[in-house]
């Protein structure tokens, strides 16, 4: 006879550890539950999720419905921090919280982003049915003003904080045939970016121009870091113009028999010698 509560005595658990605190997965056949820290918590079962944050020995507790939202993980750059983001309304999304990884010169600190790594990965396989498709997310700046992409398969979408609004909302998508949407700008027709030479930086705004030469659109944001927009630009390039693969330096670096005396047959006897100059 089986015993009660045997499904929920194997449910598999991952951990980590962060500098808020442990940070604890569980992944269920119907339910999954993520603690980051002794402060945050998710708990989601079917298409109700619960956010619960402790505050000052207060429990705030919030409904998620996830009918129609979506509810992604996102690792920020560079830092690797883990948080979770929330889609409220379409096009409109907002940071719950995360955690940050160990300091890098404490005790144990690879195994521990190797353990955040994993935890990381199994939050975005057991959240994809609730991601709408997006196949990763990554989050860039700091504080009130950081900015989201949520890569899918054949776009990525940036969602940034416009100037005297609360929360984040869908600033720009990228389409991996050159193509582009800007919401509330009107673009040319038919124009597309031709190759990843036509997303660069300039200033504090990320600016796409067209195989012409043409100015299409342009995205501010004066509120992250330059290596932040640098590496937004990076990722919109390689969506478009996927960048070549890096060559293999071990086999071009072997020695090849005509560079070098290494790996020369010996002469034949009676053979004809080259001259020598």
């Amino acid at each position: 006879m089986d015993a009660p509560y045997r499904e929920l005595a194997a449910t598999p658990t991952y951990q980590a550890a962060s500098r808020e605190g442990r940070v604890t997965l569980e992944v269920g056949p119907q339910h999954m539950r993520l603690d980051l820290g002794e402060r945050l918590r998710l708990t989601v079962a079917g298409s109700a999720a619960t956010w619960v944050r402790r505050r000052r020995g207060a429990e705030h507790r919030r409904e998620l419905v996830l009918v129609r939202a979506r509810l992604w993980p996102a690792r920020s750059f560079p830092t690797g921090e883990l948080a979770l983001w929330y889609e409220r309304r379409q096009g409109q999304v907002e940071r719950l919280g995360g955690v940050r990884p160990v300091a890098p010169f404490d005790a144990g600190a690879l195994a521990a982003w190797g353990a955040l790594d994993r935890v990381a990965g199994e939050v975005g396989q057991a959240l994809a049915p609730h991601s709408g498709g997006a196949i990763g997310a990554v989050e860039l700046g700091r504080g009130h003003h950081r900015v989201l992409l949520v890569e899918f398969e054949d776009r990525i979408v940036a969602h940034s904080r416009p100037l005297f609004r609360e929360h984040p909302r869908r600033a720009l998508e990228v389409r991996r045939d050159g193509s582009l949407d800007a919401p509330g700008r009107r673009l040319a027709s038919g124009a597309r970016l031709a190759s990843r030479a036509h997303v660069a930086v300039s200033g504090d705004r990320i600016c796409f121009t067209a195989a012409d030469g043409r100015d299409l659109v342009s995205l501010w944001l004066p509120w992250i870091a330059p290596e932040d927009r640098h590496e937004m630009a990076r990722r919109f390039g390689d969506l478009v113009d996927p960048a070549p693969p890096e060559p293999d330096y071990e086999s071009r670096t072997t020695p090849r028999p005509w560079a070098s005396g290494l790996g020369r047959t010996l002469p034949r006897p009676g053979a004809r010698q080259p001259r020598s100059f």
